[in-house]
């Protein structure tokens, strides 16, 4: 068995950048929860926003924005099938794009919290996040 105390080879500021990658993960989980948990429009069709629906919905807005879909298309919400007029698409890829956004902004303004914070394990990441985002 070894004597030595390997706690005084981590120094308070090893533990603190630990600390801070930490939350900066638990952080990133967040947004990513927020991101991928769908979204509203305006006439109440709810969508999904994961990554495989975003390029769908921006894939299918770039269509519409390119004269390829004039008319409405079936599409799969969470209710069930709808039909989305090319302009409803353009709406979903619009509020999509400012949903995401605004989680990466929330997200980076919570980081620099952590950044700033001499004891990140005490911030309540949730909560920031949802001040952020509003």
């Amino acid at each position: 068995m070894s004597n030595i105390d390997f706690s005084t080879l981590i120094s308070a500021q090893d533990k603190l950048t630990i600390a801070r990658s930490e939350m900066l993960d638990s952080l990133a989980q967040i947004r990513w929860m927020h991101e991928t948990a769908g979204i509203t429009l305006a006439d109440g069709h709810s969508l999904a926003s994961t990554r495989d629906s975003q390029a769908q919905i921006a894939s299918a807005a770039a269509g519409v924005r390119a004269g390829l879909i004039d008319a409405a298309l079936p599409w799969k919400t969470p209710q069930g099938w709808t039909e989305l007029t090319p302009e409803a698409l353009l709406e979903a890829d619009t509020v999509l794009r400012r949903h995401v956004q605004a989680c990466f902004v929330a997200e980076r303004a919570v980081a620099g919290q952590i950044a700033a914070s001499d004891d990140p394990g005490a911030l309540d990441l949730q909560a920031a996040f949802l001040a952020q985002i509003g």
